[in-house]
């Protein structure tokens, strides 16, 4: 019986770390390890990924146009009522722009 507590535990602990690790990956770290699949068009470059996966910033430039800066915040999801909610926050800003949205996602599953 310990022997199974221990590895109930230990698969328990390896979990957290992995969620850990994911949630504060570093952007830059995310966007080299995608970027070779990535399938861009040729006018539009992406620079400087900073901050993690959960709230950062990347510099976009189209063409010749002056870059703008698009950042997102992750939130942590909420459980309530057996529904997990995700919700998302972007941003578009540049020189005579400035776009916010705001998404969620919600997943019901049946106990």
């Amino acid at each position: 019986m310990g022997l199974i507590r221990w590895g109930i535990t230990g698969l328990l602990a390896l979990v957290i770390a992995l969620v850990a690790t994911a949630w504060f990956l570093p952007a830059s770290l995310a966007f080299r390890l995608i970027e070779p699949s990535l399938t861009l068009p040729t006018d539009i470059k992406v620079a400087l990924p900073r901050g993690s996966l959960r709230a950062g910033h990347v510099l976009v430039k189209f063409r010749g146009f002056p870059p703008s800066r698009v950042s997102w915040q992750l939130q942590w999801p909420s459980f309530s009522l057996g529904t997990m909610t995700f919700f998302q926050t972007m941003s578009i800003v540049g020189p005579g722009h400035q776009i916010t949205g705001s998404s969620g996602s919600y997943r019901a599953k049946k106990f």
